[in-house]
């Protein structure tokens, strides 16, 4: 997946978290600049804000520093 499987990154821009508001993710997902279109012949207005709702409601990643392996290795540096 190209936004990873947590919507974090990967090959495509990162999604969590989601900071676009409704009108901005359809009409982005509708006419993207590096993604093919979702046009609603593939995606309805409904599945975009079903897709949306989901991506929003998907954890942010806590801080490095606040999982107790990582922040070892952190400061052993």
């Amino acid at each position: 997946a190209c936004h990873g499987y947590d919507g974090h990154g990967g090959a495509g821009a990162r999604l969590v978290p989601m900071r676009m508001n409704l009108p901005g993710f359809s009409a982005y997902i509708r006419n993207p600049r590096q993604m093919p279109p979702y046009t609603a012949k593939v995606l309805s207005d409904d599945q975009a804000a079903d897709l949306w709702a989901y991506i929003k409601s998907m954890p942010e990643s806590p801080p490095a520093g606040s999982i107790p392996l990582l922040s070892r290795i952190i400061s052993e540096k």
